[in-house]
């Protein structure tokens, strides 16, 4: 996995804006279409990883379209489990999350963690479905400079039946 600098943070914008997360290999729709789960995971493209994500995306199709990410957002070395070779380098993991509706951006929201783990939950509700969401982990430095980040992962909203 190939590694780039990033010379900026996106910003998280409020949870009135959105609560998104996400995944991306195609999920099987449920008979009744109510909701899809889908798994989603990226890491920050380093030998160890140092940050890392992964979870689940829900995403509702019937009654309201909404998403759900239930996940988990990491940073070596977590003290009770660390890593050979994933020693404390002074920086911290930001996985952020971004919702697209028809091409466009509708929301995001960025989960930090420094040296351990921590799960989250987040929704979004909106009136049309979302169709995309990207993820990705970047590493920064509390004294600023260059951020590195993952590869950026793209997780499709699952076509179903209904929507066909």
């Amino acid at each position: 996995m190939t590694r780039r600098s990033v010379y900026g943070v996106l910003t998280a914008l409020t949870a009135a804006t959105l609560l998104a997360g996400a995944p991306s290999a195609a999920a099987a729709a449920p008979p009744d279409g109510s909701v899809i789960v889908q798994p989603f995971a990226a890491d920050s493209g380093d030998d160890c990883p140092m940050g890392y994500t992964n979870g689940q995306l829900t995403w509702g199709v019937v009654v309201a379209p909404t998403l759900t990410i239930r996940g988990l957002v990491g940073d070596q070395p977590v003290p009770d489990a660390p890593r050979p070779g994933c020693a404390d380098d002074g920086r911290f993991s930001a996985a952020t999350f971004t919702a697209y509706i028809a091409g466009r951006a509708v929301g995001s929201f960025i989960e930090r963690v420094d040296n351990g783990e921590r799960t989250f939950v987040r929704s979004l509700s909106s009136p049309r479905p979302v169709d995309v969401v990207t993820v990705q982990v970047c590493r920064h430095s509390p004294a600023g400079g260059p951020i590195t980040c993952g590869a950026l992962k793209r997780y499709l909203r699952p076509v179903t039946p209904a929507a066909a």
